[in-house]
């Protein structure tokens, strides 16, 4: 009999297993189509210049994805990502 695919179960959560973490952004990988627009909407209404040499601290960072539409739509900006997974940020 063929081994059941495991699902990926978002609570309780580990933030420090790597497994955990890996299923977590697979997960929510699948929700970047959804959100990726609604962060590139807010981001087009900052009232800095695009080229805007910017400090801006990603806090909960996780993977990164508001980090990277950040830089996309301020290239010059320098990012800091705080996060409480180790994992995460690996």
């Amino acid at each position: 009999m063929p081994s059941e695919a495991k699902t990926f179960r978002p609570f309780p959560h580990d933030w420090q297993s790597t497994d955990y973490v890996a299923g977590w952004i697979d997960h929510d990988v699948a929700r970047d189509p959804e959100r990726r627009p609604l962060l590139r909407q807010m981001l087009s209404s900052v009232s800095f210049p695009p080229d805007a040499e910017l400090e801006v601290l990603d806090i909960g960072a996780g993977y990164g994805v508001v980090t990277e539409e950040v830089l996309n739509a301020l290239p010059e900006a320098h990012v800091t990502l705080q996060d409480y997974s180790q994992a995460m940020l690996d």
